[in-house]
């Protein structure tokens, strides 16, 4: 974003631009003043957007301006607490609306590096992180630094484009009707993924269709690649049909294509450990490390978007073997002898599911266990999804099952009516792991164990699975 000056932001915003030099070029933006950077020689600053919410951003501007900001995006007529004698300012009549007006300003101008967009119930940050890897060829990819997926995040992410950057990968969410829509427009993609399609975020989508009309809008919303010719977009083989219909109708003329397990899908899983790709005429088989079943589906996904972006399949193959795993989706932390899997960056039923598979899977010299908490989200299906969870764990070879929370409580329901009992453990809301809880699950545990963590962000498991490492570590010193 270096090429825009203050005094360019200011008009493409609507603002007003108060003390400060206008030909400052600015970098970034930010919403957080704890992180801002002070701007490198010829590097151009950050601008800070003052959000009203439930911390006033218009409180920080000092602090923002002290951190290195070059500016901030400010309401009219607010009062404001006081600044540098440089501290410049621009006054908008709304801030939050500023920061996706400028985004949208940015990926409207000629020049701008094509991009995707990526949404589905899950895997979307994983994809990210994958497809950034596997596009290295192509020069400065930029992705979201973290699930950045919503109207702020989405405006973060492509006003922190590097001015040499050749590809930008967006990260679309939701969790009301429309939001899809409005996202990916601020993006202007050409290329678009969906990942699947799940029962999440049903308490604001209402059922699985709602979620399929509501990842659908997608399609409706990519724009032609800058040779003109029709946007893509790539989604799982099982929900061809209905996206070809909804296609049919769109007036970007988008192409649907498919990627996954089954059909003539372009990009096919042809067993646990290879992924082919048909393309004109010929196949090119990717073979990778044993990867769970829906990390497969997600490297099916990034190489069939590598296709639409004319990498070479040599040139992505050379990555396979190094692909990252976002923390806190599979990442695993060995303590002495027993292995702790942290995937408790959300869940829903079918990222508990695939995680469990994994760990049923997954060579063990000890016993499998997991620390299960709620799934958020789900709407009045919410105890139907966790029994079934529960009655799926009765018949599982994992020897132990802790739960806690509403949503574990309808899991242990679940594993009672399949003949079989979980163990309830109590997590506390304060910001200190429950220690009983953590003791009793480090006491349940022996060298060669492997347990996994698992639920949505508000159970924090994170948190109680670093203090269960840590009891490990007291309990092997001892």
């Amino acid at each position: 974003m270096i090429r825009r000056t203050l005094e360019q932001v200011a008009a493409a915003i609507d603002g007003t631009l108060r003390a400060g030099d206008p030909s400052l070029g600015v970098r970034d933006a930010a919403i957080d003043s704890r992180t801002i950077e002070a701007p490198g020689a010829g590097s151009g600053g950050t601008l800070f957007f003052a959000l009203e919410g439930a911390r006033d951003g218009h409180d920080f501007i000092a602090s923002a301006h002290e951190a290195g900001a070059i500016a901030a995006v400010v309401r009219r007529g607010r009062d404001l607490p006081a600044l540098p004698a440089d501290g410049a300012r621009i006054e908008v009549d709304d801030p939050r609306a500023a920061l996706a007006r400028l985004a949208r300003h940015i990926r409207a101008e000629s020049g701008a590096p094509p991009a995707v967009a990526i949404t589905g119930s899950v895997g979307k940050t994983s994809l990210c992180a994958m497809l950034a890897h596997l596009a290295a060829s192509l020069g400065t990819v930029h992705r979201p630094t973290a699930s950045f997926n919503n109207e702020l995040g989405v405006p973060l992410t492509i006003l922190g484009t590097p001015d040499d950057c050749a590809l930008l990968i967006a990260e679309v969410g939701t969790n009301a009707p429309g939001e899809i829509a409005t996202l990916t427009s601020w993006v202007s993609a050409s290329v678009g993924v969906i990942t699947a399609i799940a029962p999440v975020h049903l308490a604001g989508l209402g059922s699985l269709d709602g979620v399929r009309r509501e990842k659908g809008a997608l399609l409706e919303a990519l724009v032609p690649a800058a040779d003109g010719s029709p946007p893509v977009a790539w989604v799982p083989h099982e929900e061809s049909e209905a996206f070809a219909l909804r296609a049919r109708d769109a007036a970007n003329e988008v192409r649907v294509r498919t990627f996954g397990e089954g059909g003539e899908s372009e990009v096919r899983i042809v067993d646990a450990d290879r992924v082919a790709w048909h393309l004109e005429g010929r196949v090119h088989r990717f073979p990778f490390p044993a990867f769970p079943r829906h990390r497969t589906q997600l490297l099916a996904a990034a190489l069939a978007v590598g296709s639409t972006l004319a990498i070479e399949p040599e040139a992505m193959l050379a990555h396979v073997a190094s692909l990252p795993e976002p923390p806190l989706r599979g990442e695993v932390r060995r303590v002495g002898d027993i292995d702790l899997i942290l995937d408790c960056y959300n869940s829903s039923p079918v990222a508990l599911r695939a995680s469990i598979e994994r760990l049923e899977h997954e060579a063990a010299t000890g016993r499998r266990c997991c620390v299960l908490a709620t799934m958020e989200e789900l709407g009045g299906e919410s105890a139907t999804y966790h029994r079934e969870i529960g009655r799926r764990l009765a018949e599982s070879p994992i020897e132990t099952v802790f739960v806690t929370g509403e949503g574990g409580a309808w899991i242990g329901d679940g594993m009672q009516q399949g003949g079989r009992d979980a163990v309830p453990i109590l997590l506390d809301d304060s910001a200190t792991p429950d220690e009983d809880a953590a003791r009793t699950v480090a006491a349940a545990l022996a060298p060669g164990d492997r347990v996994l963590f698992k639920g949505s962000r508000s159970a924090r498991l994170e948190e109680f699975a670093a203090r269960v490492a840590c009891l490990l570590d007291e309990r092997g010193t001892r």
